[in-house]
């Protein structure tokens, strides 16, 4: 009976320590998260095209 009344025992404190963990890790999930979607979205840059000038240098195969 004494085997029974330690697992039990040691076995509520493994419990409750994993409910921490479960919340901890979750709340900690939870932040990151909230912290990346509330960021703005990032704008895509418009296509970098060669500038006028550079055309006349490029080789006729590449204009």
């Amino acid at each position: 009976m004494a085997m029974i009344h330690t697992l039990l025992h040691y076995g509520s404190y493994a419990a409750a320590f994993y409910a921490a963990y479960v919340v901890v890790g979750m709340a900690v999930s939870g932040v990151f998260l909230w912290r990346v979607l509330r960021q703005p979205a990032a704008r895509t840059a418009p296509a970098l095209l060669p500038a006028p000038a550079m055309q006349e240098e490029l080789p006729p195969g590449l204009q």
